[in-house]
């Protein structure tokens, strides 16, 4: 690989942390830590959220506890309507999302999820898009890669793609279907939705896998993705292919 395209794949690197997820037998008790199932975390002033279209109430499925200071923290609580099933937009689903939750604030009385409880393990690993997403958000870096061969144009920016992702962690690099940042990683054509606050391209935020063993099961098994809003605004939305 050129030295040019070396300086444009660090640009356009992301970091993206995996996780694996298995059913644990860890007690079920309020945190302000990162899990699947088991358990949210929902202020004592607040109620249980409710479906925007069957007004049903939303089944909390996880919630990720996100540091961005030394003393303050994001935690983002994710609820999905398993009744209605959406399959894209911004309905049928919510994310809450507290400054700094203190276990304290906590209504300790709520009601499990159907969704097993499973600790998030992360690792921290980079990100490029594969060749369908790039030509989505990034068509000059494409077309090179088009001029420069027009026969196997693809395979020879995996090949690169494939060679940088390996020299900058030192390590295999693979495709996941769990992860929080990064880019997308779909199973068949590439749909990046656009964000109604600003009119961008939004950013992938979680994707998850469905997970038949622990209650967790997107629409023919297939992940889910939830993407947000790339000025950081609290605008979702989710695709499930």
């Amino acid at each position: 690989m050129n030295q040019k395209m070396n300086a444009i794949f660090n640009e356009m690197k992301k970091p993206k942390l995996t996780f694996d997820v298995f059913p644990s037998a860890a007690k079920e008790d309020v945190t302000t830590l990162s899990h699947i199932g088991g358990k949210p975390f929902i202020p004592v002033y607040e109620k249980h959220p409710l479906c925007h279209s069957c007004k049903q109430p939303l089944m909390f499925v996880f919630q990720l506890n996100v540091p961005f200071e030394p003393t303050k923290c994001h935690l983002f609580v994710f609820y999905y309507c398993f009744k209605c099933n959406p399959r894209n937009g911004n309905k049928g689903f919510m994310v809450k999302k507290y400054l700094n939750p203190k276990i304290k604030q906590a209504n300790h009385h709520v009601f499990p999820s159907t969704v097993l409880y499973a600790p998030f393990d992360f690792e921290l690993h980079w990100s490029l898009p594969d060749w369908e997403t790039l030509t989505l958000l990034n068509r000059d870096v494409a077309n090179y890669y088009y001029q420069a061969d027009h026969e196997e144009f693809d395979v020879k920016y995996e090949e690169d793609k494939n060679d940088f992702l390996e020299e900058i962690s030192q390590s295999y690099t693979f495709d996941t279907f769990s992860f929080y940042g990064g880019y997308p990683n779909f199973l068949s054509k590439p749909v990046i939705p656009s964000c109604d606050c600003c009119n961008q391209k939004m950013d992938s935020w979680i994707q998850l896998d469905a997970y038949k063993e622990m209650n967790m099961e997107w629409d023919r098994l297939n992940p889910l993705h939830i993407f947000r809003c790339a000025n950081k605004n609290d605008n979702y939305k989710i695709l499930i292919q």
